[in-house]
């Protein structure tokens, strides 16, 4: 028998996957800046954290909906 597809999870792996890319994208242009560039690294560094904090807690949103799942899988 097929399990259902958990729409949750579907979602918050998207969402996670969406705040990646945007960090890497953002990383992506620093990048570009090249290191004569400091002062715009630095006016961006708020941006950066705010998005790597933002990575961070969807994929604990993520990492928590799946183990809850899991064990509620387990416990059937």
């Amino acid at each position: 028998m097929e399990e259902p597809l958990d729409l949750d999870a579907v979602r918050l792996l998207s969402a996670w996957m969406q705040v990646r890319r945007d960090l890497s994208a953002h990383l992506d242009l620093l990048t570009a800046f090249g290191p004569s560039a400091t002062d715009q690294v630095a006016r961006n560094l708020a941006l950066v954290d705010g998005l790597h904090a933002k990575d961070h807690d969807a994929w604990l949103a993520y990492r928590e909906h799946v183990l809850r799942r899991s064990a509620g899988t387990l416990g059937e």
